[in-house]
């Protein structure tokens, strides 16, 4: 079972589950993450007294609670915290401020939420009731608590705090509110959540699929072009296709063995250039007819198997998908959940047609014509749901763009629009598996769109490669490696290098790596990142992110389908643009320049 947000369709663990009651419930879920409501009891707060409140929230801090956001209001409390956890022996009668959970004889413990809204409301209603001189009651007996559920929700909870203040008119900004705080420490991980005797599914291992085209026959017949899981020493790895009688639709078998040879088997025989045998009546359904259906989008997808790992242990495990109940995704579900963020977000499937350069790109003669069309309906509502979330931080910039956090807001925005892009690139099903690594192979090995038979698709909340913590902390390798260059921060700026915009003779050195006629489709590629950074920061960056697809009037290379496939035209075209833009460099270079 899965380690995920519940948002994306990767089913999650059952938590330990607890629910105390007075007059109204309340859920508690060991090492979650806490939005918290009290208030007052008729009582309106001062400048003094919300400053002893959000003190007395503080106190704990770090200490049994993480307190990732405050607001202290006039007349409420709005708290988003995480209880710490204790490991000791406890016994039943010290549960009492604790949330607990016992195994093999260990308590694991958090700070329940009524001992430390208990220490909260005792201690400052005795003080504020020194303060102003009386001796009622201060707050309210009940709160209300909410267990925050995933990513985007945290951050709506987190900007609902900080918004308060302001949206009431009280504060120009939330920092000019006094009894608000924020941390500036990382957002809460989510406790670990697999459970003993429970795998970690990291990989799903999909084949695309046609219907025979002999009519009397009407099977599945599946397109995957190899079945090797892993090739390693000691151990090989490889489903194999078994065609029950009476059926219509394959299974998959996991083999297993110490060397290649004894897997009876060659798993690397299978579909040809989209070209497969019907494995029921031996009909080859070829690349015409696959193309044929797909373009119709009678193109469907069967899951083979799923690659998990054991907590604790080394090296993966791999389940055939039809020994595993519910393996693969409820699609219609999906879709309505696609749905409904779209309609609340107003985001888009990123719909826009794929420009193609047929020298590198095919995916279109199977019916993939759009860049949503390159991911599963899961992938796509995970994406949508990053976008959505970097869509909430940037409305803050939007709405206070003269606050002293608003440059590093951007700056924070733009990096994490990097790594959703790079998450675009390794989860999409283009993505395939590597069997002597292990691991999934993210979109681009190379600077081409090829069509893709049997594709993986990541857990984004896997743990391996091609998970969201993975793509971070390669991108943030880069990221450090840049700070810790030393020299001068370079300038970046975006425009034609036919028309550069600089004085005559002011560079020393001008260093560039010219597109060669039509090699690389640039523009075309890159669009496969621009329609996922235009629904995260589009709006932080509009003079950017105005078109529906990169610009491409402008682009030096030989696009023969730019001049209705004229290829000496394109040429032409090409050397000209090319000619031009190294005249310019060298006006723009000094006569000792290299």
């Amino acid at each position: 079972m899965a380690q995920a947000s519940v948002c994306t369709g990767f089913q999650p663990v059952q938590k330990d589950l607890f629910i105390t009651r007075r007059n109204l419930p309340h859920w508690q879920i060991g090492g979650s993450t806490y939005f918290v409501t009290f208030r007052t009891k008729g009582l309106e707060l001062s400048s003094a007294a919300r400053k002893l409140v959000l003190d007395a929230c503080l106190h704990f801090d770090g200490q049994r609670y993480v307190l990732w956001s405050a607001v202290v209001m006039p007349d409420h409390v709005h708290l988003l915290f995480q209880p710490r956890e204790m490991v000791a022996q406890a016994s039943v009668a010290q549960a009492s401020s604790l949330c607990m959970h016992s195994q093999d004889g260990c308590a694991t413990k958090w700070w329940s939420l009524s001992s430390i809204l208990h220490s909260i409301k005792s201690y400052t209603a005795n003080r504020i009731n020194e303060m102003i001189g009386c001796t009622g009651t201060v707050w309210q007996e009940e709160s209300f608590d909410r267990i925050v559920r995933d990513e985007g929700e945290f951050l709506e909870k987190w900007n609902y705090i900080r918004d308060n203040p302001v949206k009431k008119q009280l504060a120009e900004s939330p920092e000019k509110w006094v009894g608000f705080y924020e941390c500036t420490g990382k957002m809460p991980v989510p406790p670990d959540e697999t459970q003993p005797g429970f795998l970690m599914p990291v990989a799903y291992l999909w084949t695309r699929t046609v219907k025979c085209k002999n009519p009397a026959c009407g099977a599945t017949v599946p397109l995957v072009k190899q079945t090797w899981l892993c090739k390693k020493d000691g151990r090989y790895v490889a489903m194999k296709m078994v065609a029950p009688k009476g059926k219509k639709e394959v299974r998959f078998k996991i083999v297993e063995v110490r060397t290649e040879k004894e897997l009876g088997f060659d798993p690397s025989a299978f579909s040809k250039a989209g070209n497969a045998a019907c494995p029921f009546c031996g009909t080859v359904a070829d690349s015409d007819h696959v193309k044929a259906e797909g373009c119709v989008e009678r193109m469907g997808q069967k899951l083979m198997a799923v690659v998990c790992t054991r907590p604790g242990t080394k090296g993966k495990v791999y389940l055939a998908a039809d020994e595993i109940p519910n393996a693969s995704p409820d699609e219609a579900d999906i879709h309505r959940r696609i749905e409904k963020l779209c309609h609340k977000t107003d985001l888009t499937l990123p719909n826009e047609r794929i420009e193609v350069n047929p020298r590198s790109m095919d995916t279109h003669r199977f019916g993939l014509t759009t860049w949503a069309s390159l991911y599963s309906r899961r992938q796509q509502l995970t994406l949508l749901h990053f976008a959505s979330a970097l869509r909430i931080l940037s409305g803050y910039k939007l709405h206070y763009p003269s606050s002293a956090s608003a440059d590093r807001l951007l700056a924070i925005c733009t990096h994490i629009a990097a790594y959703h892009d790079r998450a675009a690139d390794h989860w999409s099903t283009l993505c395939t598996w590597n069997p002597v690594g292990e691991k999934l192979q993210h979109t681009f090995a190379r600077q081409s769109l090829p069509m893709v038979w049997d594709f993986v698709e990541a857990n984004p909340w896997g743990g391996s490669v091609g998970d969201w913590a993975a793509i971070v902390e390669n991108a943030e390798n880069g990221i450090r490696a840049g700070i810790t260059f030393g020299g001068q921060p370079a300038h970046v700026a975006r425009g034609s290098a036919m028309e550069l915009p600089f004085d005559d003779s002011v560079f020393d050195a001008i260093i560039t790596d010219p597109p060669y006629y039509d090699n690389v489709s640039y523009s075309n590629l890159s669009d496969f990142f621009y329609v996922w950074l235009k629904r995260s920061i589009g709006l932080l960056y509009p003079e950017h992110f105005a078109g529906e697809a990169t610009p491409k009037g402008k682009e030096a290379i030989a696009a023969f389908y730019r001049h209705g496939g004229d290829k000496d035209k394109s040429r032409r075209a090409y050397e000209e643009m090319m000619a031009k833009a190294f005249r310019e460099a060298h006006r723009r270079a000094r006569r000792d320049a290299a």
